[in-house]
């Protein structure tokens, strides 16, 4: 492998691995902030889910960069088996990252969409309710 390509992959390794660790850190210093908040159930059990699955892809994005790290210390041509199955690990990982994002981003659309509903319901009970007393006073104005 040139070494140019080793460097640039060596890098992005290095940067995956140290972006692992401080998202990490982060998501477990935002935790303790999100227990100490008063929150209703189902909040609560969407941010540990949340926390949950980004805590797996920090920790992937870390494999991931481990396992480029290791993929530029095989040769392919000694051993090809290693070289291989460090890349290939690489390349699962990432689409698993992927798919972890996916879900995250489909989970919040859909708790924020729930949440959206429910305050459209309020506020389609709220304006009835102000018509209703609109037009009481307006009878009893009449009379």
């Amino acid at each position: 492998m040139p070494t140019f390509i080793k460097t640039a992959f060596l890098f992005f390794s290095a940067f995956a691995i140290g972006y692992a660790v401080w998202q990490s850190i982060t998501l477990t210093k935002s935790l303790r902030t999100l227990q100490t908040l008063e929150q209703e159930e189902r909040e609560r059990v969407f941010k540990r889910r949340q926390h949950r699955r980004r805590i797996q892809i920090s920790v992937l994005i870390g494999i991931c960069g481990l396992c480029m790290f290791a993929g530029t210390h095989f040769s392919h041509e000694t051993q090809p088996g290693l070289f291989a199955l460090s890349w290939a690990l690489a390349i699962l990982f990432i689409f698993w990252t992927i798919l972890l994002a996916l879900v995250d981003a489909l989970s919040i659309r859909m708790h924020f969409g729930r949440i959206h509903r429910r305050n459209l319901a309020e506020e389609a009970k709220y304006r009835y309710q102000l018509e209703q007393e609109m037009k009481k006073r307006k009878q009893t104005k009449d009379d």
